[in-house]
């Protein structure tokens, strides 16, 4: 993650070795809404999560207020991710509320991409 981070800004590190690992391979072939305010940083999220996932369908959602697609895409995934430091009442009231007994709801804490895609990594490898 750090190692993404740096390079999005244009800086690089030597890391340690153990940091230098790659994640055991995986391949998450389903519907992925990141919510958040900050499109940026979902959209670099979501380019970092390609990657690895080339299966995943992943859809941004950025709505202040709760949408027929905010909901339609919470209902058609099983994991949603909500950066809530980046996300208003209306939008994650209705994300709440269209989540379903299949559908989980990752929050992600912290400010940017690296935020996302660490909740992710998480979520996943679990």
């Amino acid at each position: 993650v750090l190692q993404r981070a740096l390079a999005a800004g244009g800086i690089s590190l030597p890391l340690p070795e153990y940091a230098s690992q790659p994640l055991p391979p995986t391949d998450f072939a389903g519907t992925l809404p990141i919510y958040s305010l900050a499109e940026s940083a979902s959209r670099r999220a979501s380019e970092w999560i390609s990657e690895s996932n080339p299966s995943a369908e992943i859809r941004i959602c950025a709505d202040k207020v709760n949408s027929d697609r905010l909901v339609s895409s919470v209902r058609a995934s099983q994991v949603v991710f909500v950066h809530t430091s980046k996300a208003t009442h209306a939008a994650t009231d209705g994300i709440s509320a269209a989540a379903g007994e299949g559908n989980e709801i990752v929050y992600v804490i912290g400010r940017g991409a690296s935020s996302i895609y660490r909740s992710f990594l998480a979520w996943q490898h679990g």
